[in-house]
């Protein structure tokens, strides 16, 4: 839920999986966020 809050914000838009899917690239690009890239898939393949 906190990862939601971060990135969609109360006041935005509705956020669809292509447009979340590239807030996560840009909101959590570089070798520092890693490990929540990491934790994301994974949460990803085990609802798939």
């Amino acid at each position: 839920m906190q990862c939601m809050n971060i990135l969609n914000p109360k006041n935005a838009a509705a956020v669809s999986e292509d447009s979340l899917v590239k807030l996560i690239r840009e909101r959590l690009a570089g070798l520092e966020h890693a490990a929540a890239r990491a934790a994301i898939a994974s949460l990803i393949e085990g609802i798939r």
